[in-house]
């Protein structure tokens, strides 16, 4: 279980409470539900952060992300959630402006940091994720998970996500063992679900690679029907704020 975690603080002594996720149980959606509908629970952060991306279901214009800690000794340290301001500050700005986030990171070394998100970073984010991991050497591993790709046609959202990769951040689609890890747990939801979900991861990963390893310039530009299907697939469902 995660412990309480103490550090001092510039107000003084502080502290939070890291509570262990718990495990989410989704059931079944039509191919014109919505996110709203699928709610099984009173979590519905983790039903946007499940469904996104997925075929048949309206996605949403926010981003939600999950930032958790743990020490060399795989203890967990720090867990909370965070959702971008419209029009104001993406949700990892709002992450790293967080006072608690900060203290985390300040009064704990060699540690591993892990970011759920249901959109992958902009290329601004990626920038400020990048200078956050290099200017802190006691970040261990900094790993970036995601539903879905942010608008991968824009090549400077390519470019941001190399950008992480040549840093040494981790990046990576979401997996029937990350989703246990932020408390879903597919095996328990219907095998239509579970085969559309793992579509969308599989797709993710796919496109992850082919950013990360077949890009090879800004002119360098993939043209196959896996790449145009799902980027058109993107831009046709989602609207941003």
């Amino acid at each position: 279980m995660y412990k309480t975690s103490r550090w001092n603080s510039k107000q003084g002594q502080g502290q939070i409470q890291i509570r262990p996720a718990l495990t989410i149980i989704v059931r079944a959606v039509s191919p014109t539900t919505t996110v709203e509908d699928t709610y099984h629970s009173e979590d519905h952060f983790l039903n946007y952060l499940l469904w996104t991306g997925v075929k048949g279901t309206k996605w949403p214009n926010r981003t939600y992300l999950i930032a958790t800690m743990k020490s060399s000794y795989g203890e967990g340290i720090f867990n909370k959630r965070f959702v971008n301001i419209p029009s104001i500050k993406d949700a990892e700005a709002v992450m790293l402006c967080d006072d608690d986030f900060d203290d985390a990171v300040t009064a704990h070394h060699d540690i591993e940091i892990t970011l759920t998100l249901n959109y992958s970073p902009c290329s601004k984010c990626a920038d400020k994720l990048r200078d956050f991991y290099e200017n802190h050497r006691n970040i261990r591993n900094l790993i970036i998970q995601f539903s879905f790709l942010y608008r991968i046609r824009e090549e400077k959202n390519q470019f941001g996500l190399r950008n992480l990769r040549e840093a040494g951040v981790t990046l990576q689609a979401m997996n029937a063992n990350s989703w246990r890890e932020v408390g879903v747990d597919l095996e328990s939801m219907a095998s239509s679900d579970v085969d559309r979900i793992t579509e969308r991861d599989e797709d993710t990963e796919g496109m992850l690679n082919k950013v990360l390893f077949t890009y090879e310039s800004e002119q360098d530009q993939d043209t196959s029907d896996d790449y145009d299907d799902l980027s058109s697939r993107f831009h046709s469902h989602l609207i941003f704020w």
